[in-house]
């Protein structure tokens, strides 16, 4: 990874680095710092192609509680994407009233790297939903429901993160 870092430094004014290998060719460690980018379909290709974001080489991931200051910027995040409106309406509604129509606590929180903005998710309080979990999983398996409140389940409400993460 030092070595993508190094060429990002030497290219200050780009934001990918592609790679290109044949199919033939064994994976390399380097890849796991990669995205593979899938072909379209029935294209014939002799090599595979991965993609990285200097944020990828540059710096880890933080997240921390969105704020009202972050709301241009998580705009701007959000607009490329289909029904954006509707995360967009969440994570205002989880900064000005804290929660939704129904009276569920709504958190924001933003994944930056280098201080962008790179991800957005918005957990909804699941008081009401413990029950049908329990019910329709096993849940018991992988924690101990008994020793967690039911104030401190959460659903996943929004979780939008920048595909050069997603490896």
């Amino acid at each position: 990874l030092d070595f993508v870092s190094e060429v990002f430094d030497l290219f200050p004014d780009r934001d990918f680095c592609y790679l290109t290998l044949p199919h033939n060719e064994p994976e390399m460690l380097l890849l796991s710092s990669f995205t593979r980018i899938a072909p379209r379909p029935r294209m014939p290709q002799s090599h595979e192609l991965y993609v990285m974001h200097r944020h990828s080489a540059k710096g880890s991931v933080n997240v921390r509680p969105l704020h009202n200051e972050d709301m241009m910027p998580v705009e701007r995040f959000l607009d490329p994407l289909p029904h954006s409106d509707l995360v967009m309406a969440d994570v205002q509604r989880a900064l000005v009233a804290g929660a939704d129509a129904d009276g569920a606590q709504l958190t924001a929180f933003a994944a930056l790297v280098n201080k962008e903005i790179v991800g957005v998710i918005v957990l909804r309080q699941a008081v009401d939903e413990e029950d049908q979990l329990r019910l329709h999983y096993n849940v018991e398996q992988y924690l101990w429901a008994s020793c967690y409140t039911p104030e401190e389940h959460a659903l996943l409400q929004h979780c939008v993160i920048s595909p050069v993460f997603d490896r």
